[in-house]
């Protein structure tokens, strides 16, 4: 037989209260009850107070009550104590050969804590921490009485030493909370849309009403979501890959792969399922690849790439994790990219200025033209100027109508740059220098003839990319979590992707003209395209006009003004 703590002490319940005297007078003074709705208080012999529970006598044990086994023992008793309003805890066990064959459970105030002092060993301040326990003696005793597993209370001690929980306290008594799979999924789920614990608790209260409502406490709702992540730690990146791994053996078009370091830790990981094949297919002549994210509690980048589709909205084609960002890495994700979408190259790619990345583009993409990306490398601009220029707003002004002018002929550009670096004493800073000699890879009026999906023209829809990809990357989350969120942002980005096309489908635009060929545009285009495409004919109609014709060597030439602006065409 063994035990796991000294059975306590315990002592009978008076069957009524007893009168005790509280003030010196010649004759003894009767008790004063005081009821309230859960319980009855009164003076004991030796003058401390206790408290009995109300409870109907089909809900409280009894001596002598025999259960068919423990557990359903164990279960009375705590429904007892949430309808008295009180927690319990184990206690007490004795087992032999054939189990356990005595059980205590006590109330969950029953001890003493004991001061450990204001500071540690170590000289530290201590956390102040408030205690529960005040030697409670409330307590109920099972024991085994055959060979069929049953269970006899053998002693049930019913008062208490402290008052009970009121209605409006029992919402925190640890026998009312519950995580149940509700909660759970109401947490997790929200996990996906990058909302922690917290608000989920929030939001799950205005959903039910109140608080009382909710059956569980914030703190409860934190300690699943801390209890979610320690199981998933350190097993999170192999969850993530047989995840991979059913996903393709269901879904032929899933297409994942990975690679490991020297320590079987994943360091590249791949993937794309077939709806983003598919838009690859469809929309991939131009890509823009990103690698600015910090994803995950691992420090793994997310490496998304993007493009844009016939409603100028911008896809993801496929997203890359990478532990390091050297050339090696690049280049493995650019040919996994490659072998996923059937070795098709884009025609463009859009990175930023990193190094590394352009060794591997170089290495790898044999017929695609490489630029830089425009916003990037504005956003740059406030770092390489100093604290005075970056404040003036003239500059600033200046400098982006200077570079995002696509109208503007490479002649224009050059002058009004080399006008704003000597205005600006710039001339001799070495990052500007350093741009303007590369200015035919970013500057958008030296390849104003590449078909860029307009992934170049505003700062809107690299700003909203970033948004984007922002919404659901953490730097403190896992593997695991980091992957909700972003099927999540995926399944948003295909609804809406779904609604614009229904919307161009069952709905017919405003004309401008009686032209046949604006009506054919509605018929052909989605209304995102049409209505760029209206803009045109309307200028093309009332702001333009044909000035001049002559022709030369058989080819007809035609000056068309455009306000003070004069094109040949």
């Amino acid at each position: 037989m063994e035990s796991t703590t000294e059975p306590m002490e315990h002592r009978t319940v008076p069957t009524a209260p007893t009168p005790v005297s509280t003030v010196p007078t010649e004759q003894p003074t009767p008790i004063e009850y005081i009821r309230s709705p859960r319980a009855e208080t009164y003076l004991t012999q030796d003058g401390t107070r206790e408290w009995i529970p109300y409870c109907v006598e089909d809900k409280k044990p009894r001596e002598g009550m025999v259960f068919k086994t423990l557990e359903k023992a164990i279960e009375f008793y705590k429904e007892y104590a949430v309808i008295c309003g009180f927690d319990v805890r184990s206690a007490t066990v004795y087992k032999n050969s054939k189990g356990i064959i005595q059980k205590y459970y006590l109330c969950s105030r029953e001890g003493i804590l004991e001061s450990e002092g204001n500071y540690d060993e170590k000289g530290k301040r201590r956390r102040k921490r408030n205690s529960k326990r005040v030697g409670c003696k409330a307590r109920i005793i099972w024991n085994l009485i055959n060979e069929d597993g049953e269970y006899k209370v053998t002693k049930f001690f019913e008062p208490h030493n402290h008052c009970l929980a009121s209605p409006t306290s029992m919402p925190y008594l640890r026998s009312s909370r519950k995580m149940t799979m509700v909660h759970k999924n109401f947490v997790n789920n929200n996990t996906r849309m990058n909302i922690g614990p917290t608000k989920s608790f929030r939001l799950f209260k205005e959903n039910v009403g109140s608080y009382d409502n909710v059956g569980a406490t914030m703190k409860d709702f934190m300690n699943f979501h801390r209890d979610l992540q320690e199981h998933i730690k350190g097993d999170d990146a192999k969850m993530l890959i047989e995840n991979f791994i059913r996903k393709r053996d269901v879904f032929n078009g899933f297409y994942f792969d990975y690679a490991l370091d020297e320590h079987d830790h994943v360091s590249h990981l791949f993937w794309a399922d077939a709806t983003s094949r598919k838009n690859y297919s469809l929309f991939g002549e131009m890509i823009s690849f990103d690698c600015t994210y910090d994803s995950n509690t691992y420090s793994m980048v997310l490496a998304p790439f993007t493009g844009v589709d016939h409603h100028k909205s911008c896809i993801t084609f496929g997203v890359g994790l990478l532990s390091k960002e050297d050339a090696q890495s690049f280049e493995w994700l650019f040919r996994t990219f490659l072998n996923a979408m059937g070795n098709c190259e884009p025609r463009y790619l859009i990175t930023d200025q990193d190094p590394a990345m352009k060794v591997a583009i170089n290495e790898v993409f044999v017929n695609t033209r490489h630029r830089l990306c425009l916003w990037h490398i504005m956003k740059k601009v406030p770092e390489k100027v100093g604290p005075e220029l970056k404040q003036d707003e003239d500059f600033l002004k200046l400098l982006n109508e200077c570079v995002w002018d696509m109208e503007q002929e490479s002649e224009e550009f050059e002058a009004t740059w080399n006008s704003l670096m000597v205005q600006y004493n710039l001339v001799e800073n070495g990052w500007f220098q350093h741009m303007f000699s590369i200015r035919e890879h970013w500057i958008p009026c030296y390849f104003r003839d590449l078909r860029l999906g307009g992934i170049l023209r505003t700062t809107s829809r690299s700003e909203s990319e970033n948004s984007f990809f922002n919404n659901f990357t953490n730097p403190h989350v896992t593997l695991v979590e980091f992957y909700m969120r972003f099927e999540s942002a995926m399944d948003a980005q295909r609804h809406k992707q779904d609604k614009l096309n229904t919307e161009s489908i069952h709905s017919v635009p405003q004309f401008i003209t009686p032209l046949p060929l604006e009506k054919h545009a509605a018929e052909v285009y989605t209304r995102k395209m049409f209505y760029m495409f209206q803009d045109e004919v309307y200028k093309a109609c009332f702001r333009c006009g044909i000035s001049s014709i002559r022709m030369e060597e058989n080819i007809e030439i035609a000056q068309v003004m455009d306000h003070s602006r004069q094109k040949t065409n």
